[in-house]
């Protein structure tokens, strides 16, 4: 989802604070209606974070790093709210990709205010993207699974719809969030 930044490409991405409330923050977060509980926010990802599959990250560029699976939806066409919903997301999407997300805070513990996470860009801090393009006809991006493994052992699972009940819903509140800076999610560059 590269939108153009300072003449760089960035990712932007959605991420549901569970505990975290509107009124923390309502010019920084949107409130999830979907189960009345925390707030989602918009992290950025510069290209220059990005790491190339095949290759390995030094341990030593980082503070405490961890990994998150996320689904990556490259889009095919220019995608703008308001009133964006999780069909015209979809009919927007080419296809996806799995990704990692490392994530890295400068906060002990990974503690953090919402006003410190937002200053700490959600504590974003890589990404891989890697595997291979899947059409959304030939998977159900709810239902699509994911293991992490660590050394050959299983450490935690997860599922598409643990993204806000759709990942396509992370995609179509970004739409609707950039429109309030007069902003579109474009196509991806061929």
């Amino acid at each position: 989802m590269p939108t153009k930044c300072s003449g760089r490409c960035a990712i932007g991405g959605w991420c549901r604070q569970p505990g975290i409330r509107v009124e923390d923050g309502p010019d920084l977060a949107r409130q999830d209606e979907t189960d009345g509980g925390g707030i989602a926010h918009l992290w950025i990802l510069l290209d220059e974070y990005c790491v190339a599959a095949d290759s390995e990250l030094p341990a030593s560029q980082l503070i405490h790093p961890r990994v998150e699976p996320e689904i990556a939806l490259v889009t095919r066409r220019e995608l703008q709210g308001p009133g964006c919903t999780i069909a015209s997301a979809l009919a927007a999407v080419d296809f996806a990709v799995p990704a990692l997300e490392v994530i890295d805070s400068r906060y002990a513990d990974f503690k953090f205010d919402l006003p410190s996470v937002v200053a700490d860009n959600a504590s974003s801090a890589r990404y891989v993207v890697g595997g291979s393009a899947c059409r959304l006809q030939d998977i159900d991006l709810r239902t699509l699974g994911v293991v992490v493994e660590r050394n050959g052992a299983a450490v935690s699972f997860g599922a598409g719809a643990a993204v806000l009940g759709h990942p396509a819903w992370s995609l179509a509140m970004l739409a609707n969030l950039l429109a309030l800076r007069e902003e579109v999610i474009p196509r991806e560059p061929t």
